[in-house]
């Protein structure tokens, strides 16, 4: 007879959320000091895939570079799972990209570069 057991299911989801928590709280200090480290960090924005979108309706957009000085913000948004906050920050962070911004409002993908 065995004495191992599976936990169900809504144990399996509630310990990972848990492990999801903790991880993002221990891990926001650290990655904010990385980010800013050097006068920030710069990243490449992604725009979103417009393969759900009619031919004769998409916009030519082209992957976008910015340097992001104070991470801390969206750092803290990103930790706390405040995804109102992080869009907020997210806006304010693309407003300089001229009259195009808005098209990165909803992107893909960031990538960080050195």
């Amino acid at each position: 007879m065995s004495t191992d057991s599976v936990p169900d299911l809504d144990v399996q989801q509630r310990v990972q959320h848990a492990f999801r928590d903790l991880r993002r709280r221990n891990i926001a200090p650290w990655l904010t000091r990385y980010l800013n480290a050097n006068g920030g960090t710069r990243i490449e924005i992604y725009p979103v895939d417009q393969q759900g979108v009619e031919a004769r309706h998409r916009r030519p957009l082209r992957v976008r570079n910015k340097n992001i000085y104070r991470w801390g913000p969206i750092v803290q948004a990103w930790a706390s799972q405040n995804f109102l906050e992080l869009e907020h920050q997210w806006e304010w962070e693309i407003s300089d990209l001229d009259s195009d911004h808005r098209s990165y409002a909803y992107v893909s993908h960031i990538g960080l570069l050195g």
